[in-house]
């Protein structure tokens, strides 16, 4: 969640190379450097990323930390809250990777045109956060269905 505030006002990715040299900058600097719309946009991130950025960090937040504490704590809230979470993830992933292509310059002007760091950073990075939230929704979705069939069978 912290590094999607920072993301949302550290808005300019070279900024990254006055922070100390730690191997999380080098990699968010090959991660701006790959995907252009965090900051080649003389020296701005790409609104539509802002605007994802910040829903990421003000809604998701705190709705992650909603969820696992439901889940540790085993309350009854924590199932439709991971749908809704989950959700808004698929969701917000797939409009994150589809918006380039119905932007001015399309995937070209976006994405880096090594194919190593497409497919290792842009694919490989943002694969776990396509698997884990389906998985998670699947498993919410019967959990909320099998609640639903206790309480038909209780009446």
């Amino acid at each position: 969640m912290l590094q999607e505030v920072r993301n949302v006002y550290s808005t300019d990715c070279r900024a990254v190379d006055a922070m100390r040299s730690t191997t999380v900058s080098h990699r968010y600097l090959m991660y701006c450097n790959l995907d252009y719309r965090y900051g080649d946009y003389g020296g701005m991130m790409e609104s539509g990323t802002t605007a994802m950025e910040a829903i990421t960090a003000l809604i998701d937040g705190p709705l992650c930390i909603l969820v696992a504490y439901g889940a540790v704590h085993d309350h009854s809230y924590r199932y439709p809250l991971q749908i809704v979470l989950c959700v808004m993830q698929l969701y917000g992933l797939t409009w994150f990777t589809l918006q380039p292509m119905f932007s001015d310059t399309g995937l070209v002007g976006h994405f880096s045109s090594d194919p190593v760091l497409f497919w290792v950073v842009a694919v490989g990075c943002n694969a776990p956060w396509a698997i884990c939230p389906s998985i998670l929704l699947v498993d919410a979705f019967y959990k909320c269905c099998k609640s639903f069939q206790r309480l038909e069978s209780v009446k």
